[in-house]
């Protein structure tokens, strides 16, 4: 734990942000804006940006002189070490490089946790203090200071979209004296315009019999002066029609035994247009932290709604026709500790 005060300390300057302050908000709301890539001054901190912020209320339970000592000091520290000053100067307000390195190895020897690197950002790096030192301290002290929680939630979502499919229906009536026994289909495929049979780049499921048709050994039987249909949904594979529409003949042949001859018969080929599929990514985001009731307090703060949101890439070829997304109700499926909650 000490280690761990010495790197939150050398980062913030100050100890009262570990163990007073805990405001998100004003990081992500005031002093994010200021150091973004398209604020005035980039990741420096101007003199109108200084003004603004120690004139807006300070984070909870902290000053408007230590909301100045620590934008000083992040200004210092950015322009130090962009010039090539890795360590403070004649006890300048800065953050020692080497400091920072050598307590991170401890604190990761002694807690496990993942250090800040260099590539990490001064707002990450204050978030990441604030809430491991927490974390830390939570787990020193007394269960009556609070105790440290695992809720997992989970929300079921179901994605649907139209896509191509095609249903071929064979129509049969038996005029015959006899019934027809052994009826079968054999479909055929081919592309348009290279002639080549493409029948594997399409799925064709199980028929549909109605009317007088029905499962006999090895076929279909047709009972004589009766009538039936056979119906088959086809859908092509995204091989079909990658890039662009494609067309196709679907034909094939329909065969039967009647009076004891075997017979097989043709069908004309009905043309089909593909077109391509759609490819959809779906990316999930959330905010990173939730505000709700602090239990250490007699007042009852009211809980922040917490944002889930949903962003979905057609990156295909193809347009996602009636796309929708239906979403569960949230479900709590780990609670050890027996929290409370309801939604």
């Amino acid at each position: 734990m000490h280690e761990f005060t010495l790197l939150g300390v050398e980062i913030l300057g100050d100890e009262r942000w570990l163990r007073l302050v805990s405001d998100p908000l004003w990081v992500s709301d005031v002093l994010r804006p200021a150091l973004g890539d398209s604020s005035s001054g980039g990741i420096i901190i101007t003199r109108d940006e200084f003004t603004a912020i120690t004139s807006l209320p300070p984070p909870r339970n902290a000053t408007r002189e230590m909301v100045g000592s620590l934008l000083e000091r992040f200004n210092n520290t950015f322009i130090g070490w962009g010039n090539g000053t890795l360590e403070p100067q004649n006890g300048s307000n800065m953050v020692s490089y080497s400091a920072v390195q050598n307590f991170t190895r401890n604190v990761h020897t002694a807690h496990g946790l993942i250090g800040l690197g260099e590539e990490e950002s001064f707002l990450d790096s204050y978030n990441d203090v604030i809430e491991q030192y927490n974390m830390i301290a939570g787990a020193d002290e007394d269960e009556d200071e609070g105790v440290c929680a695992v809720v997992r939630i989970r929300i079921e979502q179901e994605i649907a979209l139209t896509r191509d499919a095609f249903l071929a229906r064979l129509e049969i009536e038996n005029m015959e004296a006899t019934e027809l026994r052994r009826i079968q289909m054999a479909f055929l495929i081919t592309d348009v315009d290279s002639g080549a049979v493409s029948t594997q780049l399409f799925v064709i499921g199980n028929e549909t019999l109605t009317g007088a048709l029905r499962d006999g050994d090895g076929g279909w039987i047709l009972a004589s002066s009766e009538s039936g249909a056979a119906e088959w949904l086809i859908v092509p594979l995204s091989e079909a029609a990658p890039t662009e529409n494609r067309n196709y003949d679907i034909g094939g042949s329909f065969s039967y035994v009647s009076s004891g001859e075997n017979i097989t018969i043709p069908l004309l080929p009905t043309r089909i247009t593909v077109a391509p599929d759609p490819s959809l990514i779906i990316h999930y985001f959330w905010e990173k932290f939730v505000i709700g009731d602090n239990p250490f307090t007699d007042e009852r703060e009211p809980s922040v709604p917490f944002a889930l949101g949903v962003a979905i890439h057609n990156g295909g070829y193809g347009t996602a026709m009636n796309l929708r997304i239906t979403s569960g109700q949230p479900e709590i499926i780990e609670n050890e500790k027996g929290l409370f909650g309801y939604f």
